[in-house]
């Protein structure tokens, strides 16, 4: 019985890659794209550089004059694509396309795994993969994302990816329901080898992209409120040891440097975002009836999976809507945060239904 349902579980992550390989398929052989207003350029270029520097990353010597490489951006992508770069022997454009791509196709999958250890349901876990892999919410609930997406039942995902060039956003979008996954086996399991793991995937977020470390922020207080746990002050604690050793093994890229750094830039690449008072209004509003929502749940002993995902909507909601509807923001670029809003819908729907 064990074996068919991994098996079962394998054809279901096989068919969702599948699937999603199809709808980027030209990306995984393409050199470069025609997209002149993509960011990817310069994520090209990391991974050029870092092709032809290995083992000499400690200065950036291409912009500003010089600058930490540390400093340029979180290395994960560009460091795989870089390694591609070296090992096959293709071009840099390539190796980036080939690597997003793969990314692209490999985010239901961690979706639908973490749906399925949360609750055990594969049935819900697939549909939400399928319907993350086609139809996204934020283009059927704010106007600015479907205009500019290309309509109702565009690909936002897709969009951002190929018109804009978000692969270290989705990479940590990716990761992202793999660390919570990983993170749930370890507190159920307490294995040593699991907590290894889970570490590692908590890491992997944010050294993709610093939007991904505030979405794992956000993914694991709303894991640690939904209920997975009676023993709470053990997770808790568990929790915030596997942060630190996550932290530890990311150092070397996400120093207290430069953390100072990214925090004194996000405002000014975000319309120079400032704490106002209604800003903080908005922050203690939303915080409040987060807690109100995850007390609610709690009395009413709504299943665990589902507090889950509508908790994680929640949060992810209220930064997006907040940013499109009402002009609020909870921090800086929060309208960024519909593509997670769009895979927290999914899973709630399916969890809630």
């Amino acid at each position: 019985m064990k074996s068919s349902q991994r098996l079962r579980t394998a054809a279901y992550a096989a068919a969702l890659f599948a699937l999603n390989a199809l709808i980027t398929l030209r990306l995984f052989h393409t050199d470069y794209t025609r997209q002149m207003g993509s960011i990817e350029a310069a994520y090209i270029g990391l991974a050029r550089y870092i092709a032809n520097h290995l083992g000499q990353l400690s200065w950036f010597p291409l912009w500003y004059g010089g600058i930490p490489y540390a400093d340029t951006y979180p290395p994960l992508l560009h460091m795989v694509s870089g390694l591609v770069v070296a090992g096959a022997g293709v071009s840099p454009g390539l190796a980036h396309h080939f690597v997003t791509a793969t990314v692209y196709a490999l985010a239901p999958v961690t979706l639908f795994w973490m749906a399925w250890r949360l609750s055990g349901n594969r049935a819900a876990a697939l549909i939400a993969g399928v319907g993350y892999s086609l139809v996204s919410p934020s283009c059927l609930l704010v106007k600015e994302v479907r205009f500019d997406a290309g309509g109702w039942f565009a690909g936002r995902r897709l969009n951002t990816l190929i018109v804009y060039g978000e692969g270290p956003h989705l990479t940590a979008m990716c990761l992202l329901p793999l660390a919570i996954g990983l993170l749930h086996v370890a507190l159920t399991k307490r294995r040593p080898w699991y907590y290894v793991l889970a570490a590692i995937g908590i890491a992997a977020a944010p050294l993709s992209n610093w939007l991904g470390a505030m979405a794992l922020a956000f993914s694991i207080a709303a894991y640690l409120l939904a209920g997975f746990h009676t023993r709470w002050p053990s997770a808790w604690l568990r929790t915030a040891g596997l942060g630190i050793y996550a932290y530890a093994l990311a150092l070397p890229w996400m120093s207290p440097a430069v953390i100072a750094v990214i925090r004194a830039n996000a405002p000014r690449v975000a319309n120079n975002f400032e704490s106002d008072t209604m800003q903080r209004i908005y922050l203690a509003a939303a915080a409040a009836a987060f807690l109100l929502a995850a007390w609610v749940m709690a009395r009413f002993h709504v299943p665990p999976p589902t507090r889950f995902a509508i908790l994680i909507s929640f949060l992810f909601g209220v930064t997006a809507l907040g940013r499109y509807w009402f002009r609020l923001s909870l921090m800086p670029q929060p309208e960024r945060y519909h593509l997670e809003m769009d895979m927290a819908f999914w899973l709630a729907l399916m969890f809630v239904a």
